[in-house]
């Protein structure tokens, strides 16, 4: 029994290296470096994530000169608080890890995270935009063919919320209803907050605003109030496009109410789902804005894959296909 047990946990292991394999063998054609986040890292390293995650979510630690240290819970944040205080302009780099993220839960207690994710600095074009969902599409399309993609631009929600007078406090408030897809609990904060007609006319609707890109985008264009909202239809409809191209459009679904959980993202945003998981197996987006909280702003954009339940997946696949069972080819086109 123990035997088994232990070899149980030796493939499971096995496989997980050889998923993160194959994800890093891509990430090397692709021309990104590999790059080590820090496993803990003092508290005062972290706290931009506050507003978002909170303390409780931190897994604390008490060094003995007594600093609090936290382990990592993003590894995003862990890279770029190291690499902007260096920036120079005209840098640029392609940078993927595969490291453990540690979050804190009052129900589930300490989880590790593992995974694997790029993050690509310096480049604020639309086709890097491009580049970077097209890739986080090729990676979901090695391990299954079956999986969606939602994709959104947060310009749409901070452009709504940014004609609003709500204090900062309100608006994370409001966020979270969106993340959480509350519909009756936006519904009676938008009776509720002294909000002009337009805007709360916009919030009773905006859960409505998901699926095919041409249905969204028309709705959409009714409740723009602005240039930046405008801006993510015009964005979200030339991705649309480029998605087509690609074969890559009846795995994606359109969101333009999406809230992520770490809600640091100012543009594009995506996040990947496969048949039977609830949780997204891949998130990612634009986050420049994030970066000026360690001292200086660049363009930055990238994604992370949890690598567990890909490995999962492959596992199943494997149990019910048989040992040599093989990979789904991606379906990317031309350059």
């Amino acid at each position: 029994m123990e035997y088994n047990l232990i070899q149980k946990e030796i493939d499971l292991f096995r496989e997980r290296y050889k998923t993160r394999r194959i994800i890093e063998d891509i990430l090397i054609k692709e021309g990104y470096e590999y790059f080590e986040p820090s496993s803990f890292d003092d508290m005062d390293r972290f706290l931009p994530l506050m507003n978002t995650m909170g303390q409780a979510s931190m897994v604390k630690l008490i060094a003995s000169d007594s600093r609090i240290l936290v382990l990592n819970p993003d590894n995003t944040t862990s890279i770029i608080s190291r690499i902007v205080p260096l920036w120079q302009d005209g840098m640029k780099f392609r940078l993927f890890y595969s490291a453990t993220a540690s979050r804190s839960d009052r129900e589930l207690g300490i989880s590790e995270i593992r995974q694997v994710g790029v993050e690509r600095l310096g480049e604020s074009d639309f086709k890097t935009d491009e580049e970077i969902i097209l890739l986080a599409l090729d990676i979901l399309s090695q391990f299954s063919i079956d999986f969606v993609m939602e994709v959104s631009n947060s310009k749409f929600v901070d452009g709504l919320l940014g004609e609003t007078d709500l204090s900062p406090v309100e608006k994370r408030r409001l966020r979270g209803l969106l993340y959480r897809k509350d519909k009756q609990g936006i519904s009676d904060f938008a009776k509720a907050a002294p909000l002009p007609e337009p805007i709360s006319n916009s919030l009773l609707s905006i859960l409505n605003l998901q699926g095919d890109a041409e249905d969204i985008t028309a709705q959409g264009e009714r409740f723009c109030i602005n240039q930046k909202m405008a801006d993510s239809i015009r964005e979200i409809t030339a991705l649309k496009k480029f998605l087509d191209a690609y074969g890559y459009l009846d795995n994606v679904s359109f969101d333009l109410s999406m809230i992520t959980e770490l809600d640091y993202y100012d543009g594009l945003m995506f996040k990947g789902y496969y048949p039977g998981y609830f949780k997204d197996a891949l998130s990612g987006g634009r986050y420049d804005s994030f970066t000026e909280d360690y001292g200086k702003k660049i363009p930055a954009i990238g994604f992370s894959l949890d690598l567990d339940q890909v490995t999962n997946l492959r596992i199943k696949q494997k149990e019910k296909e048989g040992e040599d069972f093989g990979l789904p080819q991606n379906r990317r086109g031309k350059r």
